[in-house]
């Protein structure tokens, strides 16, 4: 089923929510209780439908919308609400929610319109689309409306149908001179300032029908109200038929077309000269196959608008009529280009920052490998020289270190090119383990004391990257110096062939400051990630206590060792 975010000011209805949608059989991964959280969960996540509360607290509802729109999701919102208020439920419309409900509906309610959303539709209450005719100052207008003769009711009906003046001449059978003369005289009557006025004001009052809509049969008054809704959206939209024909629209999709809104009528969804012919032919398919499908969808492409070409996100959504039948198409269009243009010059400065970081990389680790091919000569040119001088031989404890430091820098440079692959194999831990203390002592003449499981402890395990990440640990918390270090291991089984590998390190010498810039520590962090470990430092501002765990996919069953 489907996945949904759900962002509720109250917790009792937030869980109560939450317990109906999984009924259902919905997941519910996340629930949030403001508007920041919200846009953070809707950054990290890609939910099927976003149930969101009007009230949110420090960022409102109508922010989040926006947020969504500004971004380009095509993310099918409900918005509750505490009642059934206008001037909510307008808001709601306004900045692209898809529905609209009070909390305190049953949770069947809420069901119904979580499935009305995720197939496609919308769900506002009915009183949200009331017939425009209703709204005051109508009463005013009918009676306007009874003032016209029949002629000039006829050339009102001929004007709102979008009909030129030289056309209504030749079909009423009057001069061009005379349909403009009644023309005056309804903007005078009927107190018009543009066409624009006299069409919204045959359409309300059903002298002519909604331009355009000819090829739909809609329920009485559908059309106009229809026609107020869409004029009512911030974006361009318009609606098609099934077979992507334009029946109406709104003044924002005829600007951005540099067209009149009878101009638009019969245009076809992505037309040539706006994209190309196989654009056209693409978006074309995948529009019919929407409407086949009853649902709705979303293309993205770049189109040449008269004002330049523009990055846009088509979407649609099914239009029914009072039985459920798709009559076709309720399109809209939003300007990404902007979001685009960001997108595209960050992708540019981070490949300029990858390829510089490369070069630097690749020069950094030639170099370094130089330098430790001309301290291993001076290493063995000191060896020679402590022959015959003595005194000479304290040298070579200095160019050992700075050796190992490079070893150290060269393992991190790589491990930042991506050239370390973990190559896991069944390991005993207690060996690896030992073998890699075993080391630590050798190179920095530490002394450490180490416990160890028992039993056999075997695992899946890449053997060269564990010993390494123990040891740049070791040489972090002892600051490469000769440290008493207590180190206990031990294995935890979590069942289905899991364990956990967890180290202890600590010393009863006072532990040194904490160095996030530490090399040995850089290294251990890097390596970590690959083997499934983590690293805890608990007793901050100093080094120690250490822990280090590993989750572990476990080798054989591990057995008594035999007695000593």
């Amino acid at each position: 089923m489907a996945n949904i975010l759900l962002a509720c000011i109250e917790p009792l209805f937030s869980a109560g929510a939450s317990s109906a949608l999984k009924d259902q059989a919905h997941e519910v991964p996340t629930r949030v209780f403001n508007g920041a959280a919200a846009i953070a969960a809707l950054r990290s996540t890609a939910p099927d439908l976003l149930v969101l509360d009007f009230m949110l607290p420090d960022t409102n509802g109508t922010e989040v919308l926006q947020w969504l729109r500004q971004s380009g999701r095509n993310l099918p919102v409900l918005v509750l609400g505490n009642d059934y208020q206008p001037h909510f439920i307008d808001l709601a419309r306004q900045y692209g929610a898809a529905g609209y409900l009070s909390r305190s509906e049953p949770p069947e309610q809420l069901l119904l319109a979580v499935r009305t959303l995720l197939s496609g539709r919308t769900f506002f209450p009915r009183h949200a689309f009331e017939d425009v005719s209703r709204r005051p100052g109508d009463r005013q207008e009918s009676r306007l409306l009874a003032t016209l003769s029949p002629r000039e009711l006829t050339v009102m009906k001929q004007l709102a149908q979008g009909n030129p003046i030289k056309s209504i001449a030749a079909t009423m059978k009057l001069s061009p001179s005379a349909v403009s003369t009644y023309k005056t005289r309804l903007f005078q009557k009927l107190d018009l300032h543009s066409n624009a006025d006299l069409l919204a004001f045959a359409w309300r009052h059903g002298v002519a029908p909604a331009a355009g809509l000819g090829k739909m049969h809609f329920a009485s008054g559908q059309g106009p109200r229809l026609q107020e809704f869409i004029e009512m959206l911030p974006f361009p939209t318009a609606l098609r038929a099934r077979d992507g024909a334009l029946l109406l629209c709104n003044q924002g999709f005829a600007d951005l077309h540099g067209l009149s809104r009878q101009a638009c009528l019969g245009m076809e969804i992505a037309p040539n000269g706006i994209v190309g012919e196989q654009l056209t032919e693409q978006v074309r398919r995948g529009y019919l196959k929407a409407v086949a499908d009853a649902r709705s969808f979303v293309s993205d492409f770049v189109a040449h608008f008269p004002q330049g070409p523009r990055t846009v996100r088509v979407w649609g959504v099914p239009h029914r009529d009072e039985s459920g039948q798709v009559l076709g198409m309720l399109c809209a269009i939003v300007d990404v280009s902007d979001f685009d243009s960001e997108v595209a010059q960050l992708t540019q400065a981070q490949q300029r920052m990858l390829s510089l970081r490369q070069l630097r990389t690749h020069f950094f680790i030639a170099e370094c490998k130089r330098f430790e091919e001309q301290l291993s000569i001076l290493e063995e040119q000191l060896a020679d020289l402590a022959k015959s001088t003595p005194e000479a031989a304290s040298l070579r404890n200095p160019v050992g270190m700075l050796k190992r430091h490079t070893e150290l820098l060269l393992e991190l440079a790589e491990l930042d090119q991506g050239n370390r692959v973990p190559l896991p194999e069944t390991c005993d831990l207690n060996a690896l383990t030992n073998q890699a203390v075993e080391t630590f002592v050798r190179r920095y003449a530490a002394s450490v004391t180490l416990s160890l499981p028992q039993t056999a402890t075997c695992a899946w395990m890449d053997a060269g990257l564990y010993g390494e990440l123990l040891a740049a640990a070791l040489a972090f918390v002892s600051a490469e110096s000769s440290a008493n270090l207590h180190v206990e291991a031990r294995q935890e089984y979590r069942g289905h062939g899991e364990s956990v590998w967890r180290i202890d390190v600590n010393s009863q010498d006072a532990g040194l400051p904490f160095d996030r810039f530490d090399a040995h520590l850089g290294l251990a962090r890097r390596l970590a990630p690959l083997i499934r470990a983590s690293l805890t430092f608990s007793g901050l501002p100093l080094r120690l206590p250490c822990v280090i765990e590993l989750q572990l996919l476990s080798g054989p069953e591990p057995s008594p060792s035999p007695p000593a």
